[in-house]
C-alpha cells in the first residue's frame, strides 16, 4: 500500500479548475438550449414579389411659381415692449405699456389713438443686476 501526499495548494488548484470547467460546461449547455432552435429553424425565404418596392415619386417645383407662394407674407417682426407717458386731448397724463416692432411704430399707434407722446422708452427685460439676491 502506498501513501500519496497531495499538498493543500494542489488541492486548491484542482478544486478551482474543476469549478471553472463546470461553469464553462454549464454555460455551453445553456447557450445550446437557448440558441440551438434559432440555428435549426432558418427563416423562410421571402419571394421578391412580397418585398417592399419603393413607389415612384415626383416633385413638382412649378408650385414655387404659383400665386399662393408668391403672396405669402413674411413672419411678423418681434415686438418690443415700451413704456409710455402720453397726454390726452384734455391734458390728462396716462402711463402704460405698448408692444410694437420699433419705437417709431409705437409712436404712430399712440398718436393715431389721439394721444400726444411725452415719453416713450424701451422696457428693460430681466434684472439689471442678476448677481444680487432678491
Amino acid at each position: 500500500m502506498a501513501i500519496v501526499f497531495i499538498s493543500a495548494k494542489n488541492k486548491q488548484g484542482a478544486f478551482f479548475w474543476g469549478i471553472i470547467m463546470l461553469l464553462v460546461l454549464f454555460l455551453a449547455v445553456v447557450s445550446l438550449i437557448v440558441f440551438l432552435p434559432d440555428f435549426l429553424n432558418t427563416p423562410p425565404k421571402i419571394p421578391k414579389e412580397v418585398t417592399f418596392v419603393s413607389p415612384n415619386t415626383s416633385v413638382d417645383l412649378g408650385v414655387l411659381d404659383s400665386d399662393k407662394i408668391k403672396n405669402l407674407e413674411l413672419f411678423t417682426p418681434v415686438e418690443i415692449a415700451f413704456t409710455y407717458v402720453v397726454s390726452d386731448a384734455r391734458g390728462k397724463k396716462i402711463t402704460g405699456n405698448i408692444f410694437a416692432p420699433t419705437r417709431l411704430e409705437a409712436e404712430k399707434v399712440l398718436e393715431a389713438s389721439g394721444f400726444t407722446v411725452e415719453n416713450l422708452e424701451e422696457m428693460g427685460t430681466g434684472r439689471t443686476n442678476p448677481f444680487v439676491s432678491y
